[in-house]
């Protein structure tokens, strides 16, 4: 299978390495349509952003779960992201599985893991 139809490698490079569809038609070597094409055929959601970096890094994403114990003194679950400011449920799970994957790779003990 060439690399541009595989699930993981885009995967890996669009939600892990946080590569855009323009960078990851580049290391592929084949074109930015076949990229986006690929990515929704998976179910990988698609920013939209070809050519831009996405709005949120990995570690943003974790440091605000950190800012939200410092806040409000408690590990927040999937339901207390919403309506707060920052990265939404689905950027979450497209980066770390579940949000609950997140609270463990902040250094947090999930709620329902106690």
């Amino acid at each position: 299978m060439t690399e541009w139809r595989d699930k993981e490698t885009l995967k890996r490079l669009y939600c892990e390495e946080d590569k855009n569809i323009d960078e990851i038609a580049s290391i592929l070597e084949c074109s930015n349509t076949t990229v986006s094409s690929w990515l929704k055929k998976h179910g990988i959601k698609v920013n939209g952003k070809r050519g831009r970096s996405r709005k949120y890094s990995n570690e943003e994403m974790l440091e605000w779960i950190e800012s939200f114990v410092e806040t409000f003194d408690f590990v927040p679950g999937s339901r207390h992201i919403r309506g707060w400011p920052g990265p939404a449920l689905k950027t979450y799970e497209m980066r770390f599985g579940t949000f609950t994957e997140a609270v463990r790779e902040a250094g947090y003990t999930p709620r329902g893991d106690k």
